[in-house]
């Protein structure tokens, strides 16, 4: 797997080390500019581009538009502890980089690199680019035992990637405050960035927002954002839980997890949505939704990042519709507020 680096740091030597240092990854080229960043992926594209926060000549933000404007490369942002540089971090992943990873060490005078989670992360990504990552343990989630509870309100189930967090905050701000549904997104995200992606989107919406971090019930008119490195899945008692099963999925958590989970329930009932991104996680949920009743709906390819994941559902028949973004939440109210009407009517 080629590696290209754009990062004015001090620690480029110590970056390439650790790549050569691990299996299957390759050291392809560097570069301190943003320019010359977007010019050398152009004429030599790389599997993945790691890239700091600042570059030499502009910040992380505007090379993540100014590479993708002329060259869609896969971009892994780096720095030592993302949740402090959210606000930047948050920028750049709205305009189309992947992820962050953790770099313990990074920028600091001497200090060794802890490359732990930046591997994690190449893995993941690198998977989802079509690359085998290494087998990994998973620590299994014993089942919680609970009362049984009603079921849920009507559901809308969200998966989004690439470029998810800004086509998000959008979807959400077109909701109305009492709009009568609980929302569950499953991002494909750093699980240390959640909770700050989750405060970020909660000044967008006009419904509380919360990374879901425990089990919980679903209740109409909130947001939960899959907040862990588990599955998020509607159990047999109809609350939000996690699983560590199915192991060996590049995704955690998985959006096609998530959505097999709710169109498993004969009583859960609701929307099913899937944005921007790349690769076919929550193509075949999708398909799965719309068998069990629910309206589903994709992302359009001009609003798109990335059209994959929309893409592969449209290419299941998954989709009932396929809309631009800014459609989405209008149609979200219009579906809602008839199955409220008529709820044993499906959403279809």
């Amino acid at each position: 797997m080629k590696i290209a680096i754009a990062y004015a740091g001090p620690d480029t030597l110590a970056l390439r080390q650790l790549l050569a240092a691990t299996p299957g990854l390759e050291f392809y080229w560097s570069s301190t500019q943003g320019r010359e960043t977007a010019g050398l992926c152009l004429e030599y594209p790389p599997d993945l581009l790691l890239m700091g926060l600042s570059l030499a000549d502009m910040d992380c933000a505007q090379a993540t538009r100014l590479i993708l404007s002329t060259q869609p490369c896969p971009i892994l942002l780096i720095c030592a502890d993302p949740q402090a540089d959210y606000p930047r971090v948050y920028e750049a992943l709205a305009l189309g980089a992947m992820d962050a990873a953790s770099l313990p060490g990074l920028g600091a005078a001497g200090g060794a690199l802890d490359g732990g989670d930046l591997l994690n992360r190449i893995d993941t990504l690198g998977t989802l680019c079509g690359h085998e990552p290494p087998s990994r343990r998973r620590r299994p989630v014993p089942p919680a035992a609970a009362p049984v509870e009603p079921k849920p309100p009507p559901m809308i189930a969200i998966g989004a990637s690439t470029g998810g967090p800004k086509a998000l905050a959008t979807l959400l701000e077109g909701l109305p405050a009492d709009f009568p549904a609980a929302i569950v997104i499953v991002q494909h995200l750093d699980p240390p960035l959640a909770a700050g992606l989750a405060t970020l989107l909660d000044r967008h919406s006009p419904l509380p927002v919360a990374a879901l971090s425990q089990r919980t019930r679903p209740q109409a008119g909130r947001v939960w954002l899959a907040a862990g490195a588990e599955h998020v899945v509607l159990d047999e008692r109809f609350h939000l839980d996690f699983s560590a099963e199915p192991h060996g999925l590049a995704c955690r958590p998985s959006v096609d997890v998530f959505f097999h989970s709710l169109a498993r329930h004969a009583e859960a009932r609701g929307c099913g949505v899937l944005l921007t991104g790349m690769g076919r996680d929550g193509a075949a949920g999708l398909l799965a939704l719309r068998g069990a009743g629910f309206y589903t709906i994709a992302q359009d390819e001009a609003s798109s990042v990335v059209f994959g994941m929309p893409k592969a559902a449209l290419e299941l028949d998954g989709t009932c519709a396929v809309l631009p973004l800014a459609e989405i939440a209008g149609r979200l109210v219009e579906r809602v507020h008839a199955l409220m009407a008529d709820p044993a009517r499906p959403a279809l």
